[in-house]
């Protein structure tokens, strides 16, 4: 007799299979994966064997996705790195069902009950262990396992039930209703993996066949790209590309594959005699052919959703744009987006030291207000970086994680106290300096520009250090801070030469000149202070 108990207490336990799995990989790798994006996306090829690899390793193509679409959504990757892994995040889901079919083809439903009972033990006795995650991992995997040995068991019965083969039967009579049902399940679970694990069972358990099973296979496909649609289709940026091109070439191959259900059934058959391998077949037969037609023309295909869907920038000024609420519950994508946010502020800062000698060369006050208003929105957005991490909850980061939301805040925080550099004790020095009868030698002002310019350029390299997590060019950055305290030295010997010679302008200017100076040098220790994080990483 068919127990419906017992059904849905092994769904549940594949469910939370997955679900811990990916939480565990997460908490493991979560940080050393942001990490590596960039190195990983550079070409086509590579982003797409990423895809597949992330997708196998957290076990859903709609993590890596909603993953992918959320940096998009911050900036942290572009279009053409975005779309090769999401190409192979779908084709990396069917390696996964093809593992899920082994389970069904051969019983494992006693090594998988050893294999939970061996995870909970390991799981309790590394309790509070930096291998805690890892564990997890395990630990879902075989509920994974468990879950779909035990959904096997509980179809057993269906398959003399004749009432329920007969609503089935008229249940998946009409393909495309089947197709819309496959749809709304994937939605309902939030994993298409999970939803291939019912069909397979129950294909196993010869409640259905394989032509009945198809049109949910494409209905769970299109649901898996109807997640990260809603998330990125209003928002402004490349993830509303990625999410259109997605959602429509899942929705295209579909309406295509529901014209050749039959040949692809019997195709599957020629090459696999078990139901489970041919229902796996076939959900990597869509997704191979989707990745087959759209991975060459990756390119040619931004260049067209860039044109196709015009994305219109808000330019308000007073709004932290990529601090999403909705990436909290996922510690790796909250940092992407408190990233982007920082490198705002760093761009702010950036035009606030490129006005620095302006404010000394012009008596005009405009200048002091724009730097006042430039300063107003550093400080806006430290307060709100500060706030947004501080809202990731604290027990789910791994020690790398802390770590990170350590140097997040330290960065935020040297960042805004550049800004007062600047908007405090140098435009003070701009104001007496305005108020001077008396203007810097040219050879003072040649050394001031010469000093600037070697700050600024630290700290550019500072910010690229920041942006690309590059421990080279971080330990550049450390070295040049020695080289320019050397460079001020010489600098201040020169100025007391000019003194020694009783240069009028260079006397009356000197206090100005030499705290000019060690403004400078202080923005370019606090800059320094911001490769610290990167250059002590392991």
């Amino acid at each position: 007799m068919f127990s419906f108990s017992l059904f849905f207490l092994a769904l549940a336990f594949f469910v939370y299979g997955l679900l811990a799995t990916t939480e565990g990989l997460k908490k493991s790798f979560g940080s050393s994966l942001e990490r590596k994006i960039g190195q990983f996306t550079k070409n086509r090829w590579t982003g797409f064997l990423f895809g597949c690899l992330s997708t196998l390793a957290f076990q859903s193509s709609i993590a890596v996705n909603i993953l992918f679409v959320g940096l998009a959504k911050i900036g942290a990757v572009r279009l053409y790195q975005a779309i090769p892994v999401v190409l192979g995040s779908d084709v990396g889901t069917t390696v996964l069902v093809f593992l899920l079919a082994s389970v069904v083809r051969f019983d494992l439903t006693h090594f998988s009950s050893i294999f939970v009972i061996i995870a909970v033990m390991l799981f309790m006795m590394f309790r509070n262990h930096s291998l805690r995650p890892l564990v997890k991992t395990f630990l879902g995997a075989s509920f994974v396992f468990y879950g779909l040995s035990l959904m096997g068991l509980a179809n057993a019965p269906l398959k003399n039930s004749h009432l329920f083969l007969e609503i089935i039967e008229r249940a998946l009579s009409q393909p495309w209703l089947a197709l819309f049902g496959g749809l709304i399940a994937t939605l309902c679970i939030q994993s298409s993996a999970a939803i291939m694990g019912i069909l397979l069972s129950f294909c196993a358990s010869g409640i259905i066949d394989l032509t009945q099973a198809i049109p949910m296979i494409l209905g769970a496909n299109i649901g898996s790209a109807v997640s990260p649609f809603i998330l990125g289709f209003q928002s402004q940026s490349d993830a509303k590309r990625i999410v259109y091109a997605h959602l429509g070439s899942k929705v295209l191959g579909a309406c295509i594959g529901m014209f050749l259900i039959v040949p692809l059934a019997q195709a599957s058959g020629g090459i696999f005699s078990h139901t489970g391998y041919q229902l796996a077949f076939v959900h990597f037969l869509f997704n191979l052919t989707l990745a087959v037609v759209f991975l060459p023309m990756t390119k040619g295909l931004s260049q067209v959703l860039t044109a196709w869907i015009p994305i219109v920038e808000d330019e308000d000024g007073m709004e932290a744009r990529y601090l999403d609420q909705k990436a909290l519950s996922n510690p790796t994508w909250a940092f992407a987006c408190a990233s982007r946010e920082i490198s705002v502020m760093s761009d702010v800062i950036e035009r606030m030291c490129s006005m620095i000698l302006i404010a000394f060369k012009t008596k005009d006050h405009s200048i002091a207000e724009q730097m006042d208003d430039l300063d107003d929105k550093v400080d806006f957005l430290e307060k709100e970086i500060k706030i947004y991490l501080s809202k990731i909850n604290q027990s789910e980061l791994s020690d790398q994680q802390s770590q990170k939301q350590l140097s997040l805040f330290s960065i935020a925080t040297n960042l805004e106290s550049i800004g007062d550099v600047i908007n405090g004790n140098i435009m003070e020095l701009a104001e007496k300096k305005r108020r001077c009868p008396y203007d810097f030698t040219d050879e003072a002002w040649q050394e001031i520009e010469g000093f600037h310019q070697s700050m600024f350029d630290n700290f550019r390299m500072a910010v690229n250090a920041f942006v690309t997590v590059d421990r080279e060019i971080g330990k550049k950055v450390i070295r040049k801070k020695k080289i320019l305290a050397s460079y001020e030295q010489d600098l201040r010997q020169q100025h007391l030469k000019r003194l020694h010679d009783g240069d009028k302008r260079s006397i009356e200017t000197s206090s100005l000149f030499l705290d000019l100076l060690s403004q400078i040098r202080l923005i370019n220790s606090i800059a320094t202070k911001m490769t610290y994080p990167i250059v002590d990483r392991v």
